[in-house]
């Protein structure tokens, strides 16, 4: 069985995340009950920070984000949930009862995202 994979401080060109999941299409994964928090300013690097995130998915990701609190540094671009399929088909995710503050955008959807209403 494929697992999801979870890295915590992972660095892109363009991004640098808390945590970042990477999805597998033959699994769920879940993000939850973390607390992710910047103390220090803006750092040296153009990339922007992102507390929670999926930089991608492999095939059809199904991801649920729940109960994490996000505490910024007020730095312009920082995003609180970033969620991006990348080179995978799509995601489908739960995002709801995160506390996300203090940060430029709450929350963040590529086109290949849909956000799912949990039951």
């Amino acid at each position: 069985m494929a697992r999801p994979l979870l890295i915590v401080n992972y660095l892109t060109t363009e991004y640098i995340y808390g945590i970042a999941c990477i999805p597998q299409s033959s699994a769920a994964s879940v993000i939850h009950g973390n607390r992710v928090f910047r103390f220090r300013g803006a750092s040296n690097s153009s990339a922007q920070f992102v507390y929670i995130g999926t930089p991608a998915t492999h095939g059809t990701g199904v991801l649920t984000v729940t109960g994490n609190d996000v505490r910024g540094n007020t730095v312009t671009n920082d995003i609180g949930l970033d969620y991006h399929v990348g080179g995978g088909d799509r995601l489908l995710l739960v995002s709801e009862g995160n506390n996300v503050q203090d940060v430029s955008v709450g929350r963040r959807l590529d086109n290949k995202t849909t956000l799912v209403t949990s039951l």
